[in-house]
């Protein structure tokens, strides 16, 4: 899930300000692709092979970002700051098949 609102200020004649946030939240099942190789190569086996356990390879992230612009003209110059700010919560559990 993800969603993106934004909203622009004017803030006098010369000067615009913009808040902007996003949340992400992404939950999958990890696939790690070959983790076999025979030889330098990855090993011949068909791409819907999955190495490890499905039910305990999962990825969970939930991401919280916030920005703020301002941006200003002053005669023939154009004044900008951009600050981002950002809260990352992941969490990953991968399992492999010990030899």
């Amino acid at each position: 899930m993800v969603w993106r609102p934004q909203l622009t200020l004017k803030a006098g004649e010369q000067t615009r300000v913009t808040l902007g946030y996003e949340h992400f939240r992404d939950q999958r099942t990890a696939d790690r692709g070959y983790s076999v190789h025979f030889l330098g190569r990855p090993a011949d086996t068909p791409i819907s092979t999955f190495f490890g356990n499905p039910d305990d390879s999962h990825v969970n992230a939930l991401v919280n970002l916030g920005s703020v612009a301002i941006e200003r003209q002053a005669g023939g110059l154009n004044i900008r700051n951009r600050t981002h700010f950002g809260d990352y919560d992941r969490f990953t559990r991968t399992s492999f098949p010990w030899r």
